[in-house]
This record gives C-alpha cells, sequence and structure tokens, in this order.
C-alpha cells in the first residue's frame, strides 16, 4: 500500500471487528450551547505549567503546543 507516493509500513496492531456504529444528530441549538466557553482568569498557565481552565488557553478548546492533548484526550488535566 502507497499514501502519497510513499509505502506504508507494515503494522503488527491486532485488529478488532467493528460490532456496530451508531450515528446522530445534534440540534443548532445544542451545537451553540456546548460551543460556548466562558473565560474568567487572566491565568494562562497554572502553577504545572497546564493551560488555566476558563483562562484563554482552556485545554477543552484545544492545545497551542503539539506535544499536549486536548482535555478531552486525557492530556493534561
Amino acid at each position: 500500500m502507497r499514501v502519497s507516493g510513499r509505502p506504508v509500513p507494515h503494522s503488527h496492531v491486532e485488529l478488532m471487528k467493528v460490532n456496530r456504529i451508531q450515528f446522530g444528530v445534534i440540534s443548532p441549538n445544542d451545537v451553540i450551547r456546548m460551543s460556548i466557553g466562558k473565560i474568567d482568569s487572566e491565568r494562562i498557565y497554572d502553577e504545572r505549567g497546564c493551560p488555566t481552565f476558563e483562562g484563554i488557553n482552556d485545554p477543552r478548546m484545544g492545545t497551542m503546543k503539539k506535544t499536549m492533548h486536548c482535555y478531552t484526550c486525557k492530556g493534561c488535566k
């Protein structure tokens, strides 16, 4: 197999069979409600060097560094 003209190395990860997939639709109001973040802190990072919740780098909004995971990925808590 090739991706962008380059060979993809073989993976030794065990394959698993997908039993089912469930899709759903979110209402426009729920999308708006879930997309709003409250910014109440002027602190960017806490004493551990992690982004402050309710700050401008709130980890629930994603991450500024490639080496960190967003909060939903259970990265820097």
